[in-house]
Formats: structure tokens, C-alpha cells, sequence
């Protein structure tokens, strides 16, 4: 019985093993597709709005009066309120004033705002927020990008460091041996990514397989929730990629296929070996119920049914299960008692026949020995009668010689 429940268990083991590695194989680039569509579309948001409220700060300080925007602690307050490197203000007239410097310290160094790429890009303008690539701060001499807004008063901008937008980037949580990339403009020139030394150079300076012509179609692929599969130099990847809105920027994440692949199998065996200690589970559990509620009342019948073929009427079965066996060895139990009341009938019957028989078989011996008595007594007679003819006979002859 114990084989006959542990074959099928484990043919439905197997077939459910087999069904599991099918469907987590087929789901296996879907889910992949799935996580990394999130990832991007968190993260794009995530950097939307990052970027909004800079620009809606920046709208607000250049919204002011000519002497709120060259008021240094004004723009200090707005420094802080979103962790610029710098804000400042660019009249007409070439004055300069920010954060980090005095106008005082500006014109000492012959510094005219108005020849700077960030003023004549934001004047290009006019009314709309703009950004420029990275570069180095003329005050700071770390890697920055400025957005600006000119009005009629001249330009405000701020500068928001490289090194934020990195750590934002870097924050992104992603599988083994994934990674993130941040393009800009229609170069797709990166913004942020892996490699600090690729800062400001296309995509495809990084990777020749990342032209512009590929990270379009990636993008294009992100938007209706598709990966692309690109190899690299680095491996065979899954890529995904998404614009950030309000921007022209867009977000890139990479994974190694071997690691999406390596993910899911461990998932896969993970289920797998629940599946193998469930189905343990269930045949020492089902085991126990066979041996105690089915293998021994069948056992203790088997005994019984041995010791009636030897001839040997026992007692009634003992079975006390509380189920069918119970009321079966009940039944059988009153099978063999009337069994037994037949054969001490029929036994009854037998003996008051042997001793009938053995009267009768008395009493015919009897009548035998009476009868052969007789017998002896008529042949004694017979005896004597012939002796007296023979003497007769012998006398007779004598008398006729």
C-alpha cells in the first residue's frame, strides 16, 4: 500500500516540478520585463520631479524685484532650499550676482556674465527654462549644469552639481551586475552613468552598440513596457528606457541576461525544494494514516483469518478504530459466533448419534452372543443326537450278524 501512495505522490511531484520549470522559464523574461519597467518608470518620475522643483524654485526667485534678485541673502535661502551649488543673477549690464562671489569679486576678475554660454543659451529662451551640458564651476571647480531663466530683468540661474544627480542614479536599486544611464539631448550624451570619465560623451562612446539609433528604439521599446536585447561588450543584455518628462533627458537601465536567468532559477529552486519537503511532508503524514488507520486493522484480520485456517476458532476479533474496520470486524465477529454455534449444534448432534449407535451396536453384540450360545447348546444336542445314531448304528449291525 505504502508504494502504491508514494508512486503517484511522486508522479505528481515530478509532473508539478516539470510544470513549475516550464511556466517560470516562459515567465521568466516577462517578469524581468516587468521589474525593470518599474525600476524606469520610478526612477524617471523620480528624476521629473527632482528636476521640476528645481525649475519651479528657479521661476520663483526670478519672478522677484531688481532688488530681491540682487539680494545675496534672498538667494542664499533659495541655495538652500534646494542644495544648488549656486543661484545668481545676470543683468543687461553685465553685473553678477550669486551666492558664492560679490559682484565686487566678478568685475575684479573682468568676469562678464553676458559672454558666458549659459547667459546667450538662456537669452536663446527667453521665457522657457533651459539647461546646459555639464561643466566646471568657475567658483567651485567641480561638475555642475545650469538651468536658467531669462526674463526682461536679465538671467537668473542655478547650479545643481553633477555629483547629486550621480548619487541619485547610484540609489537606483537594481539586480546584480545592473546598471543606469542618464542621456541628454538628441545626442543622448550621458548625463550620469557608470563610468565618470564617459560624462558629456555620447552613449556610444561607452558602448559602440549604444548609438543614438539603438537608445531610440530602446526608448520606443520602454514605452509600450518591452525590453530590447542588446550584446554588449560587457555581455548580453535586457535594456529599457524611458524620457523624463518636462525634460530632455532620458533614463537607460541594463541587466545582464545571465543575472535576470540566474535570479529565477534560484526562485525556481527555491519552489522547487518547497515542493519536494511539502510533498515529504504529505507521504510521512499520509504514511502515518495508512499504518495506523488502514495497514494494521488489515493486519490484525490478515492474523485472524491465518489462525481460521489453521482450525483455530478464537475469541472475537478486538478492533477498536471508530471507523468501517471496527464495524466490519463486528460483523465478522457475529459470522464466526453463529459459525460457532452451528458447529457445537452439529458437534451435539454427532455425539448424541455415536452414543445412540453405540447402544444400539451394545445390544446387537448381545443379542449376537445370546443367539451364538443358543447355537452351541443345539450343536451340543446335534452332537449327541449323531453319537447316539453312531452307537444305534453299531448296536444294529451288531444284531443282524
Amino acid at each position: 500500500i505504502m508504494w502504491m501512495l508514494a508512486v503517484p505522490l511522486a508522479v505528481i511531484m515530478l509532473v508539478s516540478l516539470v510544470c513549475l520549470y516550464v511556466s517560470s522559464y516562459s515567465g521568466m523574461k516577462g517578469s524581468a520585463r516587468q521589474m525593470m519597467s518599474n525600476i524606469v518608470a520610478q526612477n524617471s518620475s523620480f528624476f521629473s520631479s527632482w528636476i521640476l522643483s528645481k525649475e519651479r524654485v528657479l521661476k520663483t526667485f526670478a519672478d522677484g524685484t531688481d532688488g530681491q534678485l540682487r539680494d545675496r541673502s534672498r538667494s542664499a535661502v533659495v541655495r538652500e532650499m534646494e542644495n544648488f551649488i549656486d543661484t545668481y543673477f545676470a543683468d543687461e549690464q553685465g553685473g553678477m550676482y550669486a551666492v558664492l562671489s560679490t559682484p565686487e569679486e566678478y568685475r575684479k576678475e573682468g568676469y562678464d556674465p553676458r559672454k558666458r554660454d549659459w547667459y546667450i543659451q538662456a537669452q536663446a529662451n527667453r521665457g522657457t527654462i533651459s539647461q546646459t551640458a555639464p561643466y566646471a564651476d568657475v567658483d567651485t571647480g567641480s561638475m555642475v549644469i545650469s538651468i536658467m531663466l531669462a526674463n526682461s530683468k536679465g538671467v537668473s540661474g542655478a547650479d545643481v552639481s553633477m555629483q547629486s544627480i550621480e548619487d541619485c542614479l547610484k540609489n537606483i536599486v537594481l539586480p546584480a551586475g545592473g546598471y543606469a544611464i542618464l542621456t541628454y539631448g538628441p545626442e543622448n550624451r550621458i548625463l550620469a552613468g557608470p563610468d565618470k570619465s564617459f560624462m558629456d560623451k555620447p552613449a556610444s562612446a561607452y558602448d559602440s552598440m549604444l548609438d543614438n539609433a539603438s537608445l531610440e528604439s530602446i526608448a520606443a521599446a520602454g514605452t509600450k513596457n518591452d525590453l530590447a536585447s542588446l550584446d554588449l561588450k560587457h555581455g548580453s543584455v535586457y535594456a529599457i528606457g524611458e524620457n523624463i518628462s518636462g525634460t530632455d533627458w532620458k533614463l537607460f537601465v541594463f541587466v545582464p541576461v545571465s543575472t535576470v536567468y540566474s535570479s529565477m532559477i534560484s526562485g525556481l529552486i527555491a519552489e522547487a525544494l518547497i515542493i519536494v519537503i511539502l510533498a515529504a511532508i504529505t507521504l510521512f503524514v499520509i504514511t502515518r494514516f495508512v499504518r495506523r488507520f488502514i495497514s494494521r486493522p488489515l493486519f490484525a484480520f490478515s492474523g485472524y483469518l491465518d489462525s481460521l485456517a489453521k482450525g483455530e476458532i478464537a475469541d472475537c476479533m478486538e478492533l477498536h478504530t471508530g471507523d468501517e474496520f471496527e464495524t466490519l470486524a463486528e460483523s465478522f465477529n457475529r459470522v464466526i459466533e453463529s459459525q460457532k454455534k452451528q458447529v457445537s449444534s452439529v458437534s451435539e448432534f454427532i455425539d448424541e448419534n455415536a452414543s445412540q449407535t453405540r447402544s444400539r451396536n451394545q445390544e446387537i453384540y448381545s443379542s449376537a452372543a445370546s443367539q451364538k450360545d443358543a447355537i452351541d447348546v443345539m450343536m451340543g444336542s446335534i452332537d449327541a443326537v449323531y453319537s447316539s445314531m453312531n452307537v444305534l448304528s453299531l448296536h444294529t449291525s451288531d444284531t443282524l450278524q
